[in-house]
């Protein structure tokens, strides 16, 4: 039986303060995320702000992988009418990258 691409990233678990769980779970809702990636942005942006060293393919989520879960949520965050610039935005970022990888085979 083959393993979901979340089964083999790292774990670790983590004991929270008392409510900051709470406080967690209320940003991430507000960002339209689980808790799990808005703790894991929280990382990586204190961790690019810090000047710690990250590589350049986790600093550009190179080497991130979306569970079902994320991508539900962009879905649905994307879907809304008031983002719709960051949706035609992203459309566009998709095609140009598609035609370079295009035109590098």
């Amino acid at each position: 039986m083959s393993k979901f691409p979340s089964q083999l990233q790292d774990k670790f678990n983590l004991r929270l303060p008392h409510g900051m769980r709470d406080a967690i779970a209320e940003l991430a809702k507000q960002n339209c995320r689980s808790m799990n990636s808005e703790i894991v942005q929280i990382l990586h942006d204190a961790m690019v702000n810090s000047g710690i060293g990250i590589s350049h393919k986790v600093a550009a989520g190179l080497d991130v992988q979306l569970t079902d879960e994320d991508t539900f949520l962009w879905v649905k965050h994307l879907q809304r009418p008031e983002h719709a610039p960051e949706l035609e935005t992203l459309g566009r970022v998709i095609k140009k990258m598609t035609e370079e990888i295009k035109k590098s085979q």
